[in-house]
């Protein structure tokens, strides 16, 4: 299983209503039924540590070639346009491989 992991770092903008009630079912609707599971999370800051990001969201997808299908839906550029109509910046993407 993959997960792809999106982290949204604190900045000049979020509008987490946005983000939870259009952007993550859209995200769902552009994806397809190659996700198996979303998962979002409000990071809590920890005292002493860098600063907490602001929203972390991950899709699960049962192999890379459901999560290459899925991002290669021609729609994935209406998903990258959405993100200006909730945040100022970009999350950042990491691919986790729980090596099965």
């Amino acid at each position: 299983m993959l997960t792809l992991r999106n982290t949204y770092p604190d900045g000049d903008r979020f509008d987490e209503h946005y983000f939870l009630s259009r952007h993550i079912p859209l995200a769902q609707e552009i994806l397809g039924s190659d996700v198996q599971a979303v998962r979002v999370f409000r990071p809590v800051q920890v005292a002493g540590q860098a600063p907490a990001p602001r929203m972390v969201v991950e899709f699960d997808f049962p192999s890379r070639e459901a999560m290459d299908r899925a991002f290669g839906s021609p729609r994935m550029a209406e998903l990258g346009a959405d993100v200006a109509n909730y945040s100022s910046v970009r999350g950042v993407m990491t691919v986790l491989d729980d090596g099965k």
